[in-house]
């Protein structure tokens, strides 16, 4: 599996949502929402070029971002 690292500031903002997710929409929501997020950074980590990522050497060189839709 390739290496990747989440920022703690994306890790606490990660959190933060997820709680308010099953605040909102319950457990099982929070849940899926959690299992589609760990895939997304498994995919990105994988192929960094993936459709809807992208560079964000202004943060870190090697950082990117990815928009779930």
């Amino acid at each position: 599996m390739p290496n990747y690292l989440i920022a703690p500031t994306a890790k606490r903002d990660i959190a933060t949502i997820l709680a308010w997710t099953q605040q909102e929409f319950g457990a099982d929501v929070r849940v899926r929402y959690e299992a589609l997020l760990i895939q997304a950074v498994r995919d990105v980590a994988a192929t960094p070029d993936l459709p809807g990522s992208q560079g964000r050497s202004e943060l870190v060189e090697t950082a990117r971002t990815y928009h779930l839709t």
